[in-house]
């Protein structure tokens, strides 16, 4: 093996110039990352004044945060399934308000929107998850949330 003090001048600026594109690279795709999920707005609640209630509010953050610890733990043996049938079962303005809520929280984490997160996870098919899941993407093209 060659040291450092080996090669000849062609090799060296070859081989900086490859560790330059590599770091240029690396930063490029967390500043893009960084850039696009700050660019995600929240969607109109669908009701007049786009209001929710104290009550309303607490159960879109309590199913927020349950949804959040589901998503993000490892694989479905260990998966809580009510937030997402609870999901799937709420009305399309918590719908919505859930969604909001957990792209104000989590979509400048690695993963995006709510959608994004859903999507990049895995489900065992044939279970209530997976059935609540296709209903929740389904809600989501209905409501227009990306």
């Amino acid at each position: 093996m060659k040291s450092y003090k080996d090669l000849d001048n062609t090799s060296k600026i070859a081989g900086a110039g490859a560790i330059a594109v590599l770091i240029l690279a690396i930063l490029s795709y967390y500043k893009g990352k960084a850039n696009s999920s700050s660019l995600i707005e929240a969607a109109p609640l669908p009701t007049e004044g786009g209001i929710l209630t104290n009550t309303d509010s607490q159960l879109v953050r309590e199913l927020v945060l349950k949804l959040h610890n589901s998503l993000k733990g490892f694989g479905n043996i260990f998966r809580d399934e009510k937030p997402y049938l609870r999901l799937a079962n709420a009305s399309d303005r918590l719908f919505v308000a859930i969604y909001n809520d957990f792209n104000s929280l989590y979509a400048k984490e690695d993963k995006g929107t709510l959608r994004d997160w859903v999507n990049d996870d895995w489900y065992q098919s044939g279970t209530q998850t997976a059935g609540a899941v296709r209903s929740i993407l389904g809600r989501m093209d209905t409501l227009n949330l990306a």
